[in-house]
């Protein structure tokens, strides 16, 4: 995962044309599930891409994960129905 995670921080410093943040939506039911597994998980994740991130010197970084509630997913998807009534994790990916 190190070299993968070192690998687009490359790619998105030396071709960032050909990368961009994408974001990911992981959706769940239970709120207590969203804040306690789900977003420590993408959080670990994205503190490890922090960590290979300082050891290079590469200036383009990626957000880190946010919890979105059930309006915020409403208000931002409104065109995906059956996340509308669900929490979720937003995580960006490169």
């Amino acid at each position: 995962m190190r070299e993968a995670l070192n690998e687009r921080n490359y790619f998105l410093q030396c071709a960032p044309y050909l990368n961009r943040e994408h974001k990911l939506l992981i959706p769940h039911k239970s709120f207590l599930m969203t804040a306690f597994y789900y977003y420590p998980a993408t959080l670990m994740y994205h503190l490890l891409y922090i960590k290979e991130l300082a050891k290079t010197n590469y200036i383009t970084s990626i957000s880190g994960p946010k919890i979105y509630t059930k309006s915020k997913i409403k208000k931002e998807f409104p065109d995906i129905e059956p996340i509308k009534k669900m929490n979720g994790v937003l995580m960006h990916e490169g």
